[in-house]
């Protein structure tokens, strides 16, 4: 009996460990994807500044010469 005992114990730790180990994973997934989203968005707000600062410094440079 004390076998048939402790195997079950141990389906339901391996079982409650492999729920566990899923939610860490889906967790990281969601977290990725927002993440990528954001960093997508930030790099498509950033760009026309930096193009523009860029032609901005050019053109100073060329008035100091």
């Amino acid at each position: 009996m004390a076998v048939i005992e402790a195997t079950i114990k141990n389906e339901m730790i391996l079982k409650t460990f492999a729920i566990l180990l899923n939610m860490v994973r889906f967790a990281l997934i969601k977290a990725m994807s927002v993440m990528t989203i954001a960093v997508l968005f930030l790099i498509i707000g950033l760009t026309p500044l930096y193009v523009t600062l860029g032609l901005m410094q050019r053109q100073m440079i060329n008035k100091i010469k």
